[in-house]
C-alpha cells in the first residue's frame, strides 16, 4: 500500500512520472492523459485496504448480495445515462448525434462521441469545478461540456459512480478469497474498474464496456453465489446486450479506425488471458493432455498479444517523447492569443523536452508542432462549428496561419460549414503517420479555436469533417 501511495504522488506531482504511468496503463485503462493511471492506482489501492479491512470486519452475505445488486444496477444505470446525455445533448445543439465533437469552452475543451462519450464527466467537472480543471489542466475532467448536458446528468452519473464504486469494494474481499491465487481478484478489479470508469469516460458503446461489464455481470452472480436461474437469465441479458453494442458498433463506425480495432483486440486478449489464469488452478488437476495443451496455446496467444499492445503503447508514448529527434526535426510554437508562429531547429533535443519548453504539455500538446523541415505543405479541414456563447473579437487584422473561409449555413440550425487552409504548417493529411501525428493534429484544432476565440466565439461546438460518413451525418456530399 506505500507503494501505491507513492507512485500516486509521483504520478500527481513530476510529469515524466505521469508519462510513464499513462503509457503503462494504456492497455489496461485507456487514456489521452495521466488521469486514467491515476485512477487505476487509486483503485487499486482502496481494494487493498478493502480486502485488508475485511479481515477484520468482515460484511455478511446479505450485505454482499445488495452490494452485488447496486453494482451491476449503477454501472448499467451510470452507462445508458451517459450516453442519453450524450444524445440529449448533441440533439439540443442541432447536431447529429453520432459525429466526433470538440466542445470549446474558453480554452477548455472536452471530446466525445457516441462510442466513447465523455457526458458523464460532467459529475468530475460539477465536483472539481473551475479550480480542479486548472489544477488538472492536463487531465480532462469535463469542464469543456459541462455547460451543454443535461442538469441531471451530474447528479446521475456521479451518483452511479459513488454507488458501483463503493458496491465493488464491497465484492472485492469475496474475490480475493475465492482462489488461493490472485489472478481472480485481478480479473475481478479490471472488470469492474473499466465498467465502472466508463460511467464517466466511454458509455456502453467504448469498445472496452461490453467485454468487461458482461466479465463483471458473470463474475458477481458467481461470487455471490446467485441461483441457476438468476444466473441463465444474466447470460440472456448479457447476449441481447452483446448484440446491441455489436450492432451500435455497426452504425456508428466506432470500429472503423486503428485504434479501435487493437483496443478491442487487446481488451480481450486481456480478459482470456485473466481468466484463464484465475482457472487454471481448478482446471489443470482434471484436464485431458490435449485440453492442457489447448489452454496452453490460448493462454500464450492472448498473452503475446496483451504484451504486444503492452510494448507498442510504451513505445508509442516513452521512446516517442524521450529518445532523441532525428537530424532535420523542426518544433513550429504557435501563440494563442497573438496567432503568430516560429520555427525552430530542435534535432538532438528530446520531444519532452521540446514541448516542456514551450509550456505544453507532452501527452496533450496544444501550441507545439513536432515535423521534419520539408515537411511543411498546404493543409485543409473541412469542419462544422456550432456556436454557443459569443462576445467581442479580440484581434483584428490578417491571420498568415490560418485561413477560414465559410462554405454554408447548414440546414436545420446546425451550425456553419467551414474551410480551414495553412501553408505554413507541418502537413497533417495524406502522408504517412509518425509518432507526432496525432498529437499536431489537435494542435492544429487547438490553434483553430483559438483563431474562432478571436472571431467572437466564447463557447463552440466543433466536428472536423474526417470521411464520408461524417460528411452524410449533415446531409452532404464528401469533398
Amino acid at each position: 500500500m506505500a507503494g501505491l501511495c507513492g507512485l500516486i504522488a509521483l504520478v500527481l506531482t513530476s510529469p515524466p512520472w505521469a508519462v510513464a504511468a499513462k503509457s503503462l496503463a494504456d492497455p489496461i485503462a485507456h487514456s489521452t492523459s495521466a488521469g486514467a493511471a491515476l485512477a487505476l492506482l487509486i483503485g487499486a489501492l482502496l481494494s487493498l485496504m478493502a480486502i485488508a479491512g475485511a479481515r477484520r470486519w468482515p460484511v455478511s452475505e446479505r450485505v454482499e448480495q445488495a452490494a452485488a445488486i447496486g453494482l451491476l444496477a449503477a454501472t448499467g444505470i451510470g452507462n445508458a445515462a451517459n450516453l442519453l446525455a450524450h444524445w440529449q445533448s448533441m440533439h439540443a445543439l442541432g447536431l447529429p448525434v453520432n459525429v466526433p465533437v470538440y466542445h470549446w469552452a474558453g480554452e477548455l475543451n472536452t471530446f466525445s462521441f457516441v462510442a466513447h462519450s465523455h457526458a458523464g464527466k460532467s459529475a468530475l467537472a460539477a465536483v472539481f469545478g473551475e479550480a480542479g480543471a486548472h489544477i488538472a489542466s492536463a487531465m480532462d475532467v469535463g469542464s469543456g461540456l459541462a455547460r451543454v448536458v443535461p442538469g441531471w446528468t451530474a447528479w446521475v452519473c456521479g451518483i452511479c459512480l459513488l454507488v458501483s464504486a463503493s458496491s465493488a469494494l464491497v465484492l472485492m474481499p469475496r474475490a480475493a478469497r475465492a482462489r488461493q491465487s490472485p489472478w481472480l481478484a485481478l480479473l475481478y478489479f479490471v472488470c469492474a474498474f473499466n465498467a465502472i470508469k466508463s460511467i464517466a469516460d466511454g458509455g456502453p458503446l467504448a469498445y472496452r464496456f461490453g467485454p468487461m461489464f458482461i466479465g463483471l455481470v458473470l463474475l458477481t452472480l458467481s461470487l455471490v453465489g446467485a441461483r441457476l436461474w438468476v444466473r441463465r437469465a444474466a447470460f440472456g441479458v448479457c447476449a441481447v446486450c452483446a448484440v446491441a453494442i455489436l450492432v451500435g458498433w455497426g452504425h456508428t463506425g466506432a470500429l472503423e479506425h486503428r485504434e479501435a480495432q487493437l483496443g478491442l483486440a487487446t481488451t480481450l486478449a486481456l480478459l482470456i488471458l485473466l481468466t484463464l489464469l484465475a482457472c487454471h488452478d481448478r482446471a489443470a488437476p482434471t484436464a485431458s493432455r490435449w485440453s492442457k495443451s489447448a489452454l496452453f496455446g490460448v493462454r500464450t496467444v492472448a498473452a503475446l498479444t496483451f504484451a504486444t499492445a503492452w510494448l507498442a503503447a510504451s513505445a508509442e508514448t516513452l521512446l516517442a517523447l524521450w529518445l532523441p529527434l532525428a537530424p532535420g526535426t523542426m518544433a513550429t510554437t504557435c501563440s494563442l492569443s497573438t496567432l503568430e508562429c516560429h520555427t525552430r531547429n530542435v534535432a538532438v533535443e528530446t520531444a519532452d523536452a521540446v514541448y516542456r519548453n514551450t509550456g505544453d504539455d507532452p501527452l496533450k500538446p496544444r501550441v507545439t508542432f513536432l515535423h521534419r523541415a520539408d515537411e511543411v505543405d498546404m493543409n485543409r479541414l473541412t469542419v462544422v462549428i456550432q456556436p454557443v456563447r459569443t462576445g467581442p473579437s479580440t484581434i483584428a487584422g490578417a491571420y498568415p496561419v490560418l485561413r477560414v473561409r465559410p462554405i454554408q449555413a447548414l440546414e436545420h440550425g446546425a451550425g456553419a460549414l467551414l474551410e480551414v487552409d495553412s501553408h505554413a504548417l507541418p502537413r497533417l493529411f495524406g502522408t504517412m503517420p509518425t509518432p507526432y501525428s496525432s498529437r499536431n493534429y489537435h494542435v492544429f484544432l487547438h490553434l483553430l479555436a483559438a483563431h474562432l476565440r478571436s472571431q467572437g466565439l466564447t463557447e463552440f461546438a466543433m466536428l472536423p469533417l474526417r470521411g464520408a460518413r461524417d460528411a452524410q451525418a449533415f446531409g452532404l456530399t464528401p469533398r
